[in-house]
């Protein structure tokens, strides 16, 4: 699995997601229905490219994160 090319619509859904695991690894609460443990996981892969396994919230989460701190720097950059 490869990761995705980060346009505009991509880096929001990255954030979004971020968010969204954020909160549910401090409250349990979900941002919708849709957002199960497995799907926000799921979905982080398809981003990153990676395969979590259940119980790596956080490690996706701090991933998300690196990978939105690198957008940030390139769009500085240019």
């Amino acid at each position: 699995m490869s990761a995705q090319v980060f346009t505009e619509v991509n880096t929001f859904v990255l954030v979004t997601l971020k968010g969204a695991i954020k909160l549910y690894i401090k409250t349990g609460m979900k941002a919708n229905r849709a957002y199960t443990p497995k799907n926000m996981l799921a979905k982080a892969g398809e981003l990153l490219g990676k395969t979590y396994k259940r119980g790596q919230l956080q490690q996706a989460h701090d991933d998300l994160q690196a990978k939105y701190d690198e957008i940030l720097k390139a769009r500085a950059a240019e």
